[in-house]
C-alpha cells in the first residue's frame, strides 16, 4: 500500500478480486457481478496499484494467482462470506429450507466446493450457504446450522458426529527433486529441503520422528508454515517445495505427485456438528446426512 496502512482498499477493486479467487477465473466472476471481463481486469489492476503488490499472473489466457496473492485471496474470501453470513443472519426469518454450512476457506476449496453441485442437485428445495470462515460460529445463536471443523473431541453441548479420521501425506511438485528423494525413500537426502505446513499441524517434527528409523530429521529442514491447508497445496504446486497436506483435501488434486504410504495419522478428526434445535430441522438433518455419506464415499476411494 503506497500511503497510509491502515485504508481499507476501494471496495470494487476488492469485490472483483473475491470473485475471482474463489470462483477461479475472470469469466465466471464477471458473470456473478454482472460486470464485462474488462472491467474484472481493471479492477484487478486497481488493486495492485492500490497495494503495492503483484496479485495475479497471467498463463496464456488464464488468470492464476501469486503466492501473495493466494495469502491474500485467503483473508478476503474469509470476510466476504463472513460479511455475507451477518446479512443473512440479519436479514432473513428463519426457513425450514435455508441451511448455512460452516466450514473452513481450506475445507471448502478443496472438499466441499467440487461437490456443492451435487448437494445442490440431491436437494434442489433447499437453499444452501456455505459460510468460509476460519472463526468458530456460534451454532446456538444460530449463527449456522451445521459445521465442519476439525478437532479431537466431542463438541459440548452441541450434536456432534466425527465422521473422518485423517491422515497427513507428503506431497511434491512433479518432477521436482523433493518428489525423486520422497518416491526413493531418501530421507536423508531431504536436508535443506523447503518442508510446507499449517500453522497448526504437528506436520514435518512427527513425520520425522515416525520416519527416523529411515533416516528423516527434522532439524535440517526448512519448515516454513501456512495458516491453510490449501496454501500449503498451491505452494507445493508453485514448486516451493514438498508439503503435509490431509488425505481428504487430495481427491481432486492435480499438478502433485502425493505419497499415501508415507503418511501420518493427523491429530485431530474431522466433526460435523449441529445445534440441539438445528438437528431437529429435517432439512439440517439431511445436509447433515449427505455430508457423512460423501466422507464415507470419500474414505473408501482414498482406501482403493
Amino acid at each position: 500500500m503506497k500511503e497510509n496502512h491502515t485504508t481499507l482498499p476501494p471496495m470494487l477493486p476488492l469485490r472483483a478480486f473475491e470473485a475471482v479467487a474463489r470462483l477461479g477465473g475472470v469469466t465466471a466472476a464477471a458473470a456473478e457481478l454482472y460486470v464485462t471481463h474488462t472491467v474484472i481486469s481493471k479492477h484487478l489492476k486497481q488493486l495492485e496499484e492500490f497495494l503495492g503488490v503483484k496479485l495475479t499472473t497471467r498463463d496464456g489466457r488464464r488468470i492464476a494467482l501469486t503466492p501473495s496473492g493466494q495469502a491474500y485471496a485467503m483473508q478476503v474470501i474469509a470476510a466476504f462470506s463472513s460479511v455475507r453470513q451477518a446479512t443473512r443472519a440479519l436479514t432473513r426469518a428463519e426457513s425450514a429450507n435455508d441451511v448455512i454450512v460452516t466450514v473452513s476457506p481450506a475445507f471448502a476449496t478443496r472438499w466441499l466446493l467440487p461437490r456443492l453441485e451435487k448437494l445442490k442437485a440431491v436437494f434442489p428445495e433447499i437453499r444452501i450457504h456455505v459460510d468460509m470462515s476460519y472463526a468458530y460460529r456460534d451454532l446456538d445463536a444460530g449463527e449456522a446450522d451445521v459445521a465442519v471443523r476439525h478437532g479431537n473431541k466431542h463438541l459440548e453441548g452441541l450434536v456432534s458426529l466425527e465422521v473422518c479420521h485423517d491422515s497427513m501425506v507428503p506431497v511434491a511438485a512433479k518432477d521436482s527433486i523433493g518428489a525423486d528423494m520422497l518416491a526413493n525413500r531418501d530421507f536423508r537426502s531431504l536436508s535443506g529441503v523447503t518442508a510446507l505446513q499449517e500453522n497448526w499441524e504437528h506436520g514435518w517434527a512427527e513425520w520425522c520422528e515416525h520416519f527416523k528409523d529411515n533416516n528423516a530429521d527434522a532439524s535440517t529442514l526448512n519448515v516454513r508454515q501456512f495458516p491453510d491447508s490449501s496454501l500449503v497445496f498451491e505452494a507445493v504446486k508453485a514448486g516451493l517445495g514438498i508439503g503435509l497436506v490431509r488425505q481428504s483435501y487430495l481427491e481432486h488434486a492435480q499438478g502433485v505427485v502425493t505419497f499415501p504410504h508415507l503418511s501420518i495419522p493427523a491429530r485431530e478428526s474431522t466433526w460435523i456438528a449441529m445445534s440441539r434445535r438445528s438437528s431437529r430441522r429435517a432439512s439440517v438433518r439431511m445436509i447433515s446426512e449427505w455430508l457423512q455419506q460423501e466422507f464415507r464415499l470419500s474414505e473408501a476411494t482414498s482406501a482403493a
